[in-house]
């Protein structure tokens, strides 16, 4: 851009990165140096002018990409060249934020469509992970943190046909200050911010997004409120803040969200004492500045005012402290009338646990348990009973005992919103207060919404008031079905209620009791809530209820997570923790400006509308948890060899600033794919890990919508459409004979893909040999929201096996290091073969639990079984660590061989000793070079099961899998 170059010559390098060659071009420029670029090759002899076809250009690859006015190549800078060497360098297209299902893209429909595997993706919703030290002192990183992110301080450039962000992969024009959209291909004269003036012309400033395809951009809407009262197209630096209002450093930390604890009374007095027990231990680890609520039902609803118990505890004059409650009947749903004593503002029924609320809740814990030992006592004294029929009267007593769970619901999102009430008349009187001194440091911009969480304890199904269901005598009573129908409908209502006021809940369901889970489930599902079963009320029921408890909760649509596809291309379908978006909610949440400048600039007095954007408001966003989408093609697409697929995902959220207003951040991941005609190509860039997990969560999804009263009926069909998924796979892929039909052999490159399903029909969320309704109901809801490490161990267990090697000669009393534990166990196929009497597994089943196994011939030396016990023991805690905050933590169970606490392992491990020797070498080499009397003698003590093998099961579907691909 310097006089020094006007009317000279320019050389041009092109450096190829998939053959090794650098061509040299020489072209005369008027006014700047055409281009200096590191460009990607094709491998054809041409010299690549763009990578790809820019969407909406209708040229050959050969005639390059838009010419500006004067003649010349679109692109005195083009930042699509170093972010494209990478990509095709290392073929691989995976972003920190993203899993692609490929890293490359069919060009037509049927290929994409119709091809048994889906063409998806899995989104990360957690926008800030963190780095911490475990409790063995090493450090953990998350996949999220490994990969540089640019953060930038101000608005995104963004498109004015489709709204994409401005990035690496588009190409700037310098000369006429004009950029091409890489999703829709529309030319912008938006974001003049990326160039600087100067006397020779315009040169284009080096902006981070350029350089970088994962980009977090924060500003403050106060500042976008300030810029759009002075002028809309002016730097942002010209904009005059306040004191101390820096965008860059507004990190005010959050109040912690409230928590209302609704607890089941209707236990037995073994059961009260370990709930007293360990939510006294959950509430010990939570911060002093939490809110908290209590709510107990049985027949009817009893809410705790906490303050008048707290100060109970501040009077000498009270011996002894009394739980005070207001009852609610819980027959029916409570109106405005009956929620007369918990709406006013003389009782108090969320405190601070540093507000005396810990003693209070323990006051309320303690006349729980007080109340059911006389209640047993008047039955005891009351009836009689023989030795032969006491049990199973007594379980069908417990089962029909009154639960009010859908009053004592409504009742404690009325508390909820009472506290909510409250606390915003004391924000608005301190503001008043604020103006009145003059102090105007506070800025107006809004706050983000807040939510609040509800955790629900269960022992037993709703059978009083709204969404009971009393009548479940094996499914036989006329009146069954109409009311498990009338309690859904009234449960679907609620969550739509409770989503709207920012209220999320979390269901334990605890004990041995059917708690109809299916017909409650919705109020987690669609509040962003979780579904936890417990076995009973011990450690691990209070480490996941202090996690609950300390779970962020968003409010309503205060996180937003938009997709742009390119034209021809479409969202089809998206699993996971979301919700729809209407057109207005998405403008007024993904504007780059503040709403006031937003209506201003249409002109009227309706927020500027994301037309080509998908939408969608996330009810959860934690690292342990991932978006799952599916792309689809429309009839007619057809993308040339030479094109590529942009694709961007954003991440919105709001928080607050600390000076009154709201910080809008924007986390933007844009990925490049490549497209390929080849089936072959196509199958070898699948990411199998990712397309399982896809159709896992498609096929899981409706087995759980179809889990109503004839709930074998809907695992059956889950299971035969899974059988034709990969039969569809196995006919478009498999090698072709001469004659073009297939040979019969199921792809190589597939073959990861077919064993996950093997499992997933099998496992505990399809599987006919594993849990109740109500844990099967648990676990599928679960690996809808997981991410990707938790769902891809969820779907296909990993065994680990102990090393003893790694131990050297340390002894049982010893301290094991985390090296030690890091070194000692080494990854082995999923199959009963690792069952060998001398060894020692953990098989790590994600959310399913963590189940080590020890064999007998180490447990007749005492040094080795001790010693293993507490390495699994160890192992196990630092697997269920990972990810970081993982919710709800999986559960640990350590069985010996021979017992029958054993089928946890057992049935989770494939039967490999049903195969043929040569199939058992391929499948576990470990098996290598043992006689054929030994294998038959371990088949003979295996367990009996009438299960198939994968072998077995490919070979019943006329497919072979091929053993080269165990190799």
């Amino acid at each position: 851009g310097s006089d020094r170059w006007r009317g000279r010559w320019a050389v041009v390098f092109w450096a190829h990165a998939t053959r090794p060659r650098v061509r040299v071009g020489v072209r005369r420029v008027g006014l700047l140096v055409s281009r200096v670029t590191v460009d990607a090759g094709m491998g054809d002899g041409s010299i690549p002018t763009h990578h790809g076809r820019v969407p909406g250009w209708t040229g050959d690859r050969t005639t390059g990409p838009p010419k500006d006015s004067m003649g010349q190549t679109s692109g005195s800078h083009e930042g699509t060249t170093v972010l494209g060497n990478v990509a095709r360098a290392s073929q691989n297209t995976q972003s920190p934020h993203v899993r692609l299902s490929s890293s490359l893209f069919p060009p037509d429909a049927w290929l994409a469509n119709a091809a048994g595997v889906p063409l998806g993706a899995l989104v990360a919703t957690n926008c800030f992970p963190q780095t911490r030290d475990d409790e063995f002192g090493s450090r953990e990183t998350n996949v999220l943190e490994t990969t540089p992110t640019t953060c930038i301080s101000r608005p995104p450039c963004r498109c004015q046909s489709c709204s994409a962000f401005l990035n690496g992969f588009c190409i700037v024009n310098s000369l006429d200050r004009r950029w091409a959209c890489c999703v829709c291909g529309a030319w912008n004269t938006t974001c003049s911010k990326i160039f600087a003036n100067n006397e020779t012309g315009a040169d284009l400033c080096v902006s981070a997004e350029l350089i970088s395809p994962n980009v977090v951009y924060e500003w403050s809407l106060t500042d976008e409120l300030l810029l759009g009262e002075a002028n809309s197209t002016e730097s942002l630096s010209s904009v005059t803040r306040p004191a101390g209002c820096q965008t860059a450093k507004t990190t005010a930390s959050a109040p912690s969200s409230p928590v209302v604890f609704v607890l089941d009374q209707t236990l037995d007095s073994d059961e009260l004492a370990a709930l007293r027990f360990s939510m006294k231990r959950a509430l010990e680890t939570l911060p002093d500045t939490t809110p908290v609520g209590i709510v107990t039902f049985g027949g009817s609803v009893s809410v705790y005012d906490l303050g008048a118990m707290s100060a109970q505890g501040s009077d000498p004059a009270v011996s002894r402290k009394t739980a005070l409650a207001v009852c609610v009947s819980g027959h029916k749903s409570p109106k405005a009338h009956d929620l007369r004593a918990v709406l006013d503002d003389s009782h108090t029924f969320m405190a601070n646990l540093g507000d005396g609320a810990r003693d209070a809740i323990a006051v309320v814990l303690d006349s729980m348990c007080g109340t059911r030992d006389s209640l047993d006592s008047l039955q005891a004294s009351r009836h009689e009973r023989t030795q032969t029929n006491a049990r199973t009267q007594t379980h069908r007593a417990k089962r029909l005992r009154p639960r009010s769970l859908g009053a004592a619901v409504e009742t404690a999102a009325a508390v909820v919103c009472s506290y909510f009430r409250v606390r915003e008349e004391k924000t608005s009187t301190t503001d008043s207060e604020t103006k009145t001194t003059g102090n105007t440091s506070k800025q107006k911009g809004g706050t983000p919404t807040p939510g609040a969480r509800l955790v629900v304890c269960l022992t037993g199904p709703p059978t009083v008031g709204p969404g009971a269901v009393a009548f479940d005598e094996l499914l036989t009573h006329e009146l069954y079905a109409a009311e498990t129908r009338a309690a859904a409908a009234y449960v679907e209502e609620l969550a739509k209620t409770l989503s709207s006021l920012s209220v999320t809940v979390d269901v334990f369901v605890c004990g041995n009791e059917s708690s109809h889970l299916a017909s409650v489930a919705p109020l987690a599902s669609m509040t962003g809530g979780a579904v936890v079963a417990e076995d009973d009320f011990g450690e691990g029921f209070c480490k996941n209820l202090a996690a609950a408890a300390r779970r962020r909760s968003l409010g309503a649509r205060d996180s937003v997570l938009t997709i742009q596809v390119p034209p021809g291309m479409r969202v089809a379908q998206v699993i996971g923790p979301v919700a729809g978006m209407s057109r207005e909610e998405t403008a007024l949440k993904t504007s780059t400006y503040g709403q006031t400048v937003a209506r201003r600039a249409t002109g009227d007095g309706k927020p500027r509308s994301e037309t080509n954007a998908n939408a969608f408001a996330l009810k959860s966003a934690e690292c342990s948890q991932a978006v799952s989408v599916f792309f689809e093609y429309d009839k007619d697409t057809f993308f040339e060899e030479s094109d590529f697929v942009h694709l961007q995902f954003v991440l919105w959220t709001d928080k607050a600033d600390g000076y009154g207003g709201t910080v809008r951040v924007a986390r933007s991941t844009t990925v490049r794919v490549a497209t390929t005609a080849s089936k072959i190509a196509y199958a070898r860039a699948l990411d199998t890990s990712v397309v399982s997990i896809l159709v896992a969560k498609k096929v899981v999804l409706d087995a759980q919508k179809g889990g109503g009263v004839f709930k074998n009926a809907s695992e059956a069909s889950s299971i035969k459409r899974l059988d034709a998924i990969v039969l569809r796979a196995a006919r478009v892929f498999s090698p072709s004979d001469g004659n073009g039909t297939s040979d019969g052999t199921f792809p190589e490159d597939l073959v990861p893909f077919a064993l996950s399903m093997y499992h997933l029909r099998r496992g505990p969320m399809l599987g006919v040999s594993f849990g109740h309704g109500d844990e099967k109901c648990g676990a599928r809801l679960r690996f809808l929201n997981s991410g990707f490490e938790v769902s891809g161990k969820s779907l296909a267990p990993t065994v680990f096996a102990l090393n003893w090697a790694a131990f050297g000669s340390i002894d049982s009393n010893d301290a094991i290091q985390p090296g030690s534990i890091h070194n000692a166990f080494s990854n082995i196929p999923a199959v009963d073969l690792a069952l060998a009497s001398q060894s020692a597994i953990l098989v790590d089943h994600g959310d399913h639990g963590l189940f080590g196994w020890i064999g007998k011939d180490l447990l007749v030396d005492t040094n080795r079984r001790e010693l293993a016990t507490r390495a699994l023991v160890a192992f196990a805690e630092r697997l269920a660590n990972s990810p970081r905050g993982r919710f709800p933590r999986p559960k640990t169970k350590i069985v010996t061989e021979n017992s029958s606490a054993a089928r946890f392992v057992v049935s989770r491990l494939a039967p490999g000793h049903r195969d043929a020797p040569h199939e058992q070498n391929a499948f576990f080499p470990p098996v290598v070079g043992t006689s054929l009397e030994q294998r038959r003698a371990f088949a003979a003590t295996a367990p009996y099961t009438e299960e198939v093998s994968f072998f077995q099961w490919m070979r019943g579907m006329g497919v072979a899998a091929p053993l080269s691909a165990f190799k």
